[in-house]
Order: structure tokens, then C-alpha cells, then sequence
């Protein structure tokens, strides 16, 4: 696998890296929900009402504080929960959520990168352009080109 050659096959490589990825933070989270005890229930509970904030609201500028504050939490709590039941920081979720509809995007209409960016939540494009290529490996212009 060579991340600087845009071919089909590898970002069938790729997409299959991402399912394999989600498919074990699924199996981790079922793992988790069978070990976890009565009251370690609430972690997952906290988890499950920050992931449904994000969904509604992930084209808003948003900070994880205030994620927290919607479900009545403190910030380092909220991060204490997702780490705990999901291993992973409230923080990277947001950017992979936001990410994956991006990309989403890019494949489903011609919109510029500017309003993909706003569309996700960044209002400047830099910033989106910066994220999604620590994300991707690619920046947005060479990703949309990619799917051509």
C-alpha cells in the first residue's frame, strides 16, 4: 500500500482500513457494554447523549465544553467517559465524524472547499484543510481529485 498513489485499489485499501477500524470500535464498545458494571452504565449513557449532540450538531462550531455542558457533565468527565467506554478522546470522535461526512461530501456533490469546511463545522478552510489531511493523508483538493 502507497498512500501518494491514487488508485482505485487502494482507496478500496483504505475504506476497507476505516471499516476495520470502525468494525473494532464497535466490538470494543459491545465488549465494553458486556463488562461494564451497573454503575459504570452511566459512562456509556453520557457517551451515547454526546454522540447524538455531535450528530445534530456537528456543522456548528462547537468546542468539546460545550458537548459536555449540553448533557450537564464537566469537559475531563466527558473525556473520562469516551476513553473509558469507546478509548477514545471526545475530541478525535468530533474530527471523525466530522471528517468521514466531508468526505461524504467530496464524493457526493461539487461543492467548493469552502463550503464543505463550513458545512462540517470549520469556518476556516485552512484549519479544515489542515485537519483533513492529518486525517486522510491527503489534502482536500488531492482527495476530490483522487475520486476522479
Amino acid at each position: 500500500f502507497q498512500a501518494n498513489k491514487l488508485t482505485l485499489s487502494n482507496e478500496f485499501l483504505i475504506q476497507s482500513y476505516l471499516y476495520q477500524l470502525l468494525s473494532s470500535m464497535a466490538n470494543d464498545l459491545d465488549t465494553v457494554n458486556r463488562e461494564i458494571h451497573l454503575e459504570n452504565r452511566t459512562y456509556y449513557n453520557y457517551v451515547e447523549e454526546a454522540i447524538r449532540f455531535i450528530e445534530k450538531h456537528y456543522r456548528e462550531n462547537m468546542r468539546i465544553t460545550d458537548i459536555a455542558a449540553s448533557i450537564g457533565i464537566d469537559r475531563s468527565y466527558l473525556s473520562y467517559c469516551f476513553k473509558k467506554c469507546i478509548r477514545i478522546s471526545p475530541q478525535k470522535y468530533l474530527i471523525s465524524y466530522r471528517m468521514n461526512k466531508a468526505q461524504k461530501y467530496m464524493k457526493e456533490t461539487d461543492a467548493k472547499m469552502n463550503e464543505i469546511a463550513r458545512w462540517v463545522g470549520y469556518e476556516d478552510p485552512l484549519v479544515f484543510s489542515k485537519v483533513f489531511k492529518n486525517f486522510t493523508g491527503m489534502s482536500p483538493k488531492a482527495y476530490r481529485k483522487y475520486l476522479t
